[in-house]
C-alpha cells in the first residue's frame, strides 16, 4: 500500500510539474512587447553599420522628384525605366537608376549616363550627382559627377 501512494504521489507531482510547464496556445508565440523591442534593437544596429561604412542618404520627407528629367530620359531610345531621387540628407545627393534595353552597348549607357549627368549638374550645381545604370537588373554603367 505505501507503494502505490508514493508512485501516485509521484505520478500527480508529475503531471501537476508538467501541466505547469506548457501552455498550449502560446509555446513557441512572444509577447508583442517581446518582439517590438528586438526589432528596434535590430534596426537600430542595422542603421548604426552603414554609417560607419560610408555615407548615409536618408530618403525620407526631404527627398524630390524632378518629373520633367524623368520623363526626358524615359523618352530616350534604349531606356526602359527611370527612378530620379533629389535629396538634401547627406550633402545633397541627385541619384538616378536607369534600367536600359538588353540590347544597348557600355558605350550608349555610358554616353546616356555622362549626358543626364551633366544636365542634372547643371540644374543642380551644389549636389553631388550619382547615375547608376542597370541592364536585367544587374549594374551596368555608373557615372559620378561631385
Amino acid at each position: 500500500m505505501k507503494k502505490y501512494l508514493l508512485m501516485m504521489l509521484m505520478l500527480l507531482l508529475a503531471m501537476i510539474t508538467i501541466m505547469g510547464c506548457s501552455d498550449s496556445e502560446s509555446e513557441n508565440q512572444e509577447s508583442p512587447e517581446t518582439e517590438n523591442e528586438e526589432s528596434t534593437e535590430k534596426e537600430s544596429e542595422e542603421a548604426a553599420e552603414p554609417e560607419k561604412e560610408q555615407k548615409v542618404v536618408d530618403k525620407s520627407e526631404s527627398a524630390q522628384h524632378n518629373e520633367d528629367i524623368e520623363k526626358e530620359m524615359l523618352n530616350e531610345e534604349g531606356i526602359v525605366d527611370v527612378s530620379l531621387l533629389i535629396t538634401e540628407d547627406g550633402g545633397g545627393y541627385v541619384i538616378a537608376d536607369v534600367e536600359v534595353d538588353s540590347a544597348m552597348d557600355n558605350a550608349t549607357a555610358k554616353g546616356i549616363a555622362e549626358t543626364y549627368a551633366n544636365k542634372l549638374k547643371e540644374a543642380y550645381p551644389e549636389y553631388s550627382v550619382d547615375i547608376q545604370t542597370h541592364k536585367s537588373g544587374e549594374p551596368f554603367e555608373k557615372v559620378t559627377v561631385e
